[in-house]
C-alpha cells in the first residue's frame, strides 16, 4: 500500500513484492522477451542483457566477468613468470599480480621484473580499464533509465456501463508518482489469412472513453464495445455465443506510455490479454481505501482481483439482438425479453408527433418479473431482446422459441428446448436451482391468494376502464366488446352471469327487431345504446383500485418493529412483491394519475404502501429489469400499452386522444428515453449514472490518487 504517493511500511509489503515481481517484468515487455530463442553472443547483446534484466542479474554478470578476467590473468602469469612477491607466497602471487593490475589499473606488492612480465602488467591494466569503464557504464546507464513500476490487472473485464458493453484494463503505478502525458492504447489482434495463404496478425486500434492524461496510482481505461464495430467479436465472448477455446486467436494488447518528470524521459508498460484472460461479466475490485487520519492508502494487492456484476443492465439497441444459437443447446440460461420504443417517428400511426425514432429498449412486464426474481436470487443469464412492438415485424428467431412470438422464453443450461411464459420458467427454475427456490418460497402466514389476487386487479381493471366512457355500463360494455372487455373479464368484473344477460338480451332486441321489419335478421343491426347499461365502469375499476391500495397498506402496516411486515412476503421481497410493484409502478407517477383522472378513475395511496414502494425501488436490480438508457424502459413501456389502448378500443373517442397523448409526451419528459442516431438527439446515450454528491473523506482522498 500507497500514502500520499510515498512508500509506507506495510504488514504485506514483502508479500506484494513478490506478487508484483513478475506482473511488473511483463508490463515492461518481460513476457515476450522470455519467448526468444537466443540473441547470439556478442558485446551488444551481453550490454543489451545487463540493461534490461534486474540489478541482482547486473551484480552477477559483474563478477561474472571479472572473476572469469582475473583468473584468465592469473593463468597467464604463471606461465609468462618474471615477478617478484615480498611476500614469497608462489600460491597467490598469480592472483595478486592480475588482481591489482585490473581492478586497480596499477602495480601492487607484486612487481614484473622482466620484459615480457611487464608487457604483460601493462596489458592487464588496460584490459582493468575496458572492464572497469563498462561496468561504470552498465551501472550508471541502469540508473539512468526509468523502470517504471507500473502493472497492468492478469485480467480484462467484460462488463456493462448503464447496461452498454464495455472492456476495462486497469492499470496500476506502484510508485504513485504522477506521470504526465499518458497516452493508452488498446489494440485488437487477430490472426488472418489472404487467398494467396499468407497468414498475417490484423491490428485494429480501439477507441477509449476519457482515457487518462495524467497516471499517479490506479487508473482504469474503458472501451466500449459496439457490436458492429471492430470490437464485435467481444460481445461473442460476453454473451457466452462462443467459447474462449473457439476464439483461441483473439489477442487484445494493452500499452501505457507516460512521461515521469524525475527521469525526465518516457515510460512504458505492454500487456497482451488472450481470450482465457477476460472475467466475463466482473469490474474490478476497489483498491482504495482512507485510513483514521483521512489520508488515501491504494491496496495494490488487491489490484488483480476482480468482483462479478450482480446487477444486470440491459442496453437500448437500434432493434431486436442477435438471436440466440438454436443449433446448440445453451451454455447457460438464456432468457428472451419483449421491446419495444418510446416513440416510433412520425411512421407512428397512434402518435406521429412525439418526437424521433428512439431506441429498443425492454418493455415487457411479465419479463420484468422474471428479470427481478433472476436479481433477486444472484442467478446469472444471457438476455436477448426481441421487438414485440405493435406494428413492428418481430424477429423470425422469436417464432423459432417461441410459436406464439409472446415474450418471456427461456432455455436451461444444457438443453435446447424453451420454456414460455414467466409462471413456467419461475417454477421450473424453482425446482432446479436452490437460490430460486429460495425466494420463490418467501411467504407470509398472513397474506394469502386472496390478497395476491386483489392486487392484481387494480392494472388490468384500469386498462380496460379507460377503453370505455365515463356513463357505460358493465352489460353495454360486453355489447362493445373489444380488448377492453377482456381485460375486464380477466380481473373478473365480467362474469359469465352478465355475459348469459347481455346475450339474452340481445336475443330479445333481435327477435322485436325482426317482429318489427320484413328485413332478414341478417341485415339488423342491434342498436347498443339502447340497452341497460348495467354497473358503472370506472365506478367498479375505481373501486378495485382503492381495494388494491387498501389491501397494501394494510398488510405492510408496521407492527411494534416486526421487520416481517417489510415487504408482502416477509423481510425480504419475493414473487408477490416484485408481481405487485411491476404492475402498480404506474399510479406512483404523477402524470398517469392525472391521465386516470380524466377518466373519472382516483384513488389514494397511504403512506405504508408508499414506504413499501420505496424498499421496492430501492433494491439495486430494481432498474435493472427494464431497458437502459435513462428511461429504464419506462417510458418505452407506457408508449407501449397506451398505443394498444387506443388503436384496439372498441369504445370511439376513449382513451381520450389528448389525455393519451399527453400522458406519453410528460412519462418521456419524466424518464427521457435513450434515442439511436440521424435524430439531432444524443446516439444511445449511456450516461445513466449517478453522480456520487458530498465530498466524503473517501471521494476527495481517493480522486487525488486517480488524476
Amino acid at each position: 500500500s500507497l500514502r500520499g504517493g510515498l512508500p509506507r511500511k506495510h504488514k504485506s509489503s514483502k508479500r506484494l513484492r513478490e506478487s508484483s515481481t513478475k506482473a511488473v517484468k511483463d508490463a515492461r515487455g518481460g513476457a515476450a522477451v522470455t519467448s526468444r530463442t537466443s540473441l547470439g553472443f556478442s558485446a551488444s547483446a551481453i550490454y543489451f542483457l545487463v540493461l534490461e534484466r534486474t540489478w541482482w542479474y547486473c551484480a552477477l554478470v559483474i563478477a561474472g566477468v571479472f572473476a572469469l578476467s582475473l583468473g584468465v590473468c592469473a593463468l597467464l602469469c604463471m606461465v609468462v613468470g618474471g615477478f617478484h612477491d615480498p611476500l614469497d607466497s608462489t600460491a597467490t602471487a598469480p592472483l595478486r599480480f592480475a588482481a591489482s593490475h585490473v581492478l586497480t589499473m596499477s602495480f601492487g606488492t607484486v612487481t614484473p621484473v622482466t620484459d615480457a612480465s611487464y608487457a604483460l602488467a601493462v596489458t592487464q591494466c588496460f584490459l582493468g580499464v575496458l572492464l572497469n569503464v563498462f561496468m561504470f557504464t552498465f551501472v550508471i546507464t541502469k540508473f539512468q533509465r526509468p523502470l517504471a513500476h507500473m502493472l497492468l490487472a492478469d485480467s480484462a473485464c467484460l462488463c456493462t456501463r448503464a447496461g452498454e458493453p464495455f472492456i476495462l484494463v486497469r492499470i496500476g503505478n506502484l510508485r504513485c508518482n504522477t506521470l504526465h502525458r499518458a497516452e493508452v492504447t488498446l489494440t485488437l489482434l487477430r490472426r488472418k489469412r489472404t487467398p494467396e495463404g499468407e497468414t498475417f496478425v490484423s491490428r485494429t486500434a480501439l477507441s477509449l472513453q476519457e482515457p487518462p492524461r495524467t497516471l499517479t496510482a490506479v487508473a482504469t481505461v474503458a472501451h466500449k464495445i459496439i457490436p458492429q464495430g471492430p470490437g464485435g467479436v467481444f460481445m461473442d465472448l460476453a454473451t457466452g455465443r462462443k467459447t474462449s477455446e473457439e476464439l483461441k486467436d483473439l489477442l487484445l494488447q494493452c500499452i501505457v506510455t507516460a512521461y515521469d518528470p524525475i527521469y525526465d524521459a518516457e515510460v512504458c508498460a505492454v500487456k497482451v490479454y488472450s481470450a482465457h484472460n477476460f472475467a466475463r461479466g466482473c469490474v474490478y475490485a476497489d483498491v482504495m481505501n482512507v485510513d483514521e487520519k483521512g489520508q488515501a492508502v491504494v491496496d495494490f494487492e488487491r489490484i488483480h482481483d476482480v468482483l462479478p456484476q450482480k446487477v444486470k443492465i440491459f442496453p437500448p439497441l437500434k432493434d431486436s439482438w442477435e438471436g440466440p444459437d438454436m443449433n446448440r443447446p445453451a451454455r447457460m440460461l438464456e432468457v428472451v425479453f419483449g421491446g419495444g420504443r418510446a416513440c416510433h417517428g412520425s411512421k407512428d400511426d397512434a402518435f406521429p408527433t412525439l418526437g424521433p425514432l428512439t431506441a429498443m429498449e425492454q418493455v415487457c412486464s411479465y419479463c420484468y418479473k422474471l428479470a427481478l426474481l433472476l436479481n433477486e436470487a444472484g442467478m446469472d443469464y444471457i438476455p436477448y431482446i426481441a421487438n414485440i412492438s405493435l406494428g413492428d415485424d418481430k424477429p423470425d428467431w422469436l417464432e423459432a422459441c417461441n410459436p406464439k412470438k409472446e415474450t418471456p422464453v427461456a432455455r436451461l443450461q444444457g438443453k435446447t428446448e424453451w420454456i414460455a411464459g414467466s409462471d413456467a420458467i419461475m417454477s421450473t427454475l424453482a425446482e432446479m436451482d436452490e437460490r430460486v427456490r429460495a425466494v420463490v418460497a418467501r411467504r407470509r402466514e398472513d397474506v394469502n391468494e386472496g390478497h395476491e389476487q386483489v392486487i392484481k386487479k387494480a392494472y388490468m381493471s384500469v386498462l380496460g376502464g379507460v377503453m370505455f366512457g365515463p356513463t357505460v355500463g358493465l352489460k353495454r360494455a360486453v355489447k362493445i366488446g373489444g380488448v377492453g372487455v377482456m381485460l375486464l373479464k380477466m380481473v373478473g368484473l365480467v362474469t359469465p352471469d352478465i355475459e348469459k344477460e347481455v346475450e339474452e338480451e340481445m336475443k330479445k332486441q333481435m327477435e322485436r327487431k325482426e317482429a318489427e321489419s320484413e328485413a332478414p335478421s341478417d341485415d339488423i343491426v342491434v342498436d347498443v345504446d339502447n340497452v341497460d347499461e348495467g354497473l358503472n365502469v370506472r365506478s367498479l375499476v375505481q373501486t378495485c383500485v382503492s381495494e388494491a391500495f387498501d389491501t397494501i397498506e394494510r398488510l405492510t402496516a408496521p407492527s411494534h418493529g416486526d421487520e416481517g411486515r417489510m415487504f408482502l412476503c416477509g423481510k425480504a421481497p419475493g414473487v408477490m412483491d416484485f408481481g405487485a410493484a411491476v404492475d402498480l409502478a404506474n399510479f406512483f407517477q404523477p402524470s398517469f394519475e392525472v391521465f386516470l383522472a380524466k377518466h373519472d378513475i382516483r384513488f389514494r395511496i397511504g403512506p405504508n404502501c408508499r414506504a413499501w414502494h420505496a424498499r421496492m425501488t430501492s433494491l439495486p436490480h430494481w432498474r435493472s429489469g427494464m431497458g437502459a438508457g435513462h428511461s429504464d424502459g419506462t417510458a418505452a413501456a407506457m408508449k407501449t400499452i397506451v398505443t394498444k389502448l387506443v388503436l384496439w378500443s372498441k369504445d370511439p373517442g376513449y382513451p381520450e386522444r389528448a389525455a393519451s397523448e399527453e400522458l406519453l409526451r410528460s412519462t418521456m419528459r419524466d424518464f427521457p428515453p435513450a434515442y439511436i442516431e440521424d435524430t439531432g438527439k444524443e446516439e444511445m446515450r449511456s450516461d445513466d449514472m449517478d453522480a456520487v454528491n458530498g465530498g466524503t473523506s473517501l471521494n476527495s482522498a481517493t480522486a487525488k490518487l486517480c488524476v
